[in-house]
């Protein structure tokens, strides 16, 4: 029997943290597949990966458990906990990560991890020492039920970012993300205010064009499309927008129509 495990990390490359992280989960769990969503989000950025994972989990195969592991507080008293869709898990630590998933009311069941079974563990390494034989042992379930509580999903920690809104002549939005070539995500679903971008506008005295591609922008023109992940998004054609008007991920900004 085959089994998945999807991994998201800020780790990076340059060190031997995922490779250890990797190691483990096969010393477990030989028979286990692993796919790497990505191991470059920006140390410490949560919002960032919620978004990721957010719009990633969907294309993987139902009972895929996903390994979350951006975790600024490792070796605190947050929680870590297994959270369970209909189809899919995510084991994380209790910061944020799962935010898009509670706004989204996607949640049905959480338990909590009594970490008491790893007093061996390094205070500063719980992705090898903690949650990878943890996420090994949940995916060949082998792991004990006297390991988890049950936890309230109004004890999960969600990110405060602003809503997005509309007034009669502007659209005030966060930015959730941005990815490497630069582009700008915002908290817009496509489906939902896609339609309110029909016009011209600006963003920080920029002139704003609606395109429905890259290509369709001139050099150094600023658009703005409906993105592949179903959110809206700032960008240049073949041109960094967040590095050359320094925008920051969780910057809340305002597009005028």
């Amino acid at each position: 029997m085959s089994y998945l495990i999807a991994l998201l990390t800020d780790f990076g490359l340059k060190d031997p943290y995922v490779a250890e992280v990797k190691a483990t989960l096969v010393s477990y769990a030989p028979n286990i597949q692993i796919i790497d969503i990505s191991h470059q989000i920006p140390s410490f950025d949560i919002l960032s990966a919620s978004f990721v994972l957010y719009t990633s989990y969907h294309y993987f195969p139902a009972n895929t458990l996903f390994v979350g592991i951006i975790d600024p507080g490792v070796g605190s008293e947050r929680e870590i906990i297994l959270a369970k869709t209909s189809k899919y898990s995510f084991l994380v630590p209790n910061n944020g990560l799962l935010s898009f998933f509670i706004w989204k009311k996607n949640i049905s069941t959480i338990f909590k991890l009594n970490t008491n079974h790893f007093v061996n563990a390094s205070t500063t390494f719980h992705g090898r020492d903690i949650f990878a034989p943890i996420a090994a042992k949940i995916i060949t379930d082998s792991c004990p039920s006297s390991w988890w509580e049950k936890f309230n999903l109004s004890d999960l920690i969600s990110l405060k970012i602003l809503p997005a809104c509309c007034s009669k002549d502007k659209i005030t939005a966060t930015i959730c993300y941005i990815d490497k070539f630069g582009n700008v995500i915002l908290n817009l679903e496509n489906k939902k205010w896609s339609p309110k971008l029909e016009q011209k506008g600006t963003f920080r005295s920029f002139p704003l064009k609606v395109v429905q591609t890259y290509s369709q922008l001139a050099p150094n023109e600023v658009g703005i499309l409906p993105g592949s992940h179903g959110f809206v998004e700032l960008c240049l054609n073949q041109d960094n927008l967040a590095k050359k008007l320094n925008l920051t991920v969780g910057e809340s900004i305002e597009i005028y129509f």
